[in-house]
Order: structure tokens, then sequence, then C-alpha cells
């Protein structure tokens, strides 16, 4: 099946890629939703995803970020970020949803990536900082793991 008849057959669609190609599958599947259909995106930026599935479709739109990591158990006690756009405004606000998971509303895109990049980029660097003075040290794995916490060790 191709990427039209795929979205036509769709009436939800979530774009789920390697961020660098986010907005080029969005414009690529966007144009053949249907407005009674939803849009979405599940990555760590929201503006340009959110612009770009406004600009390329006529359906209900919403960006969704999950804060959290792959590693973690499934939704219960997770938080997500969530824009909903376009038609989408009759969306709860924040709250749980059947006590499985948190979601945030938040309506300003750029704030949310300003925000993003200095928590990701912060943790990306106590990471790597971590990682250099652990090998400047001479640590092993195997001589950290009687050690590990839950905040540093495998999820």
């Amino acid at each position: 099946m191709d990427i039209p008849d795929l979205a036509m057959a769709c009436q939800v669609i979530i774009v789920s890629v390697p961020i660098g190609v986010t907005s080029d599958v969005i414009r690529r599947v966007g144009p053949f939703l249907k407005e009674d259909a939803l849009l979405m995106d599940l990555t760590s930026l929201k503006a340009e995803p959110v612009r770009v599935m406004l600009s390329s479709s006529s359906s209900e739109v919403i960006g969704l970020h999950p804060l959290f990591g792959p590693g973690y158990p499934p939704l219960r006690g997770r938080t997500s970020f969530f824009v909903p756009a376009a038609a989408s405004a009759g969306i709860p606000g924040s709250g749980h949803t059947g006590g499985k998971w948190s979601a945030r509303r938040g309506d300003n895109t750029e704030r949310h990536d300003e925000i993003m990049a200095i928590v990701q980029g912060l943790n990306h660097l106590n990471t790597i900082a971590l990682g250099l003075v652990l090998q400047e040290m001479g640590m092993k794995e195997k001589d950290l793991e009687r050690f590990t916490t839950p905040s540093s060790g495998p999820r």
C-alpha cells in the first residue's frame, strides 16, 4: 500500500521517525488524511512538527512528547506533553487519564522546545561528564555494578 492509500484508510496516523525526517514524513502523509482523522507526531521538539502538520493537513493535529524514554515501564506514572492544534481544542487540559499517565497540555511550542534544549542538553552533558570521569579514573563497568543506583543503572 502506498502512502496516499494508507493515509486515506487511517483514522489516526502517528509519525514516529527520527527527528531529522519528521517534517518530510508529515508533508508526505498530511495532505491525504481526512478532516476527521488525527495526525500526531511523537518527537521531543514540538514547534516545527506542529507547524508542519497544520500546514500539511486539514485533519485534527496533536503534537506529543512523552517525557520518558523507551526503557521505562509502560505509561503508568509517566508524563507526556501534548499540544492540541487546529480543531483539537476540545481535548481536555492537564490531568490524569484513567490513572495510567499524566498529560500536560501546552500551547507554546517554542517555550517547550527552549526548555527541552536545556533539560536534555544538561542531561546529555551530565552523562558525558560521568563517562569521562569514570574513564579517567580507570573504572570498569563490572566494578560499578554493585553500587548502581536507580538513577544511574539500567532502566
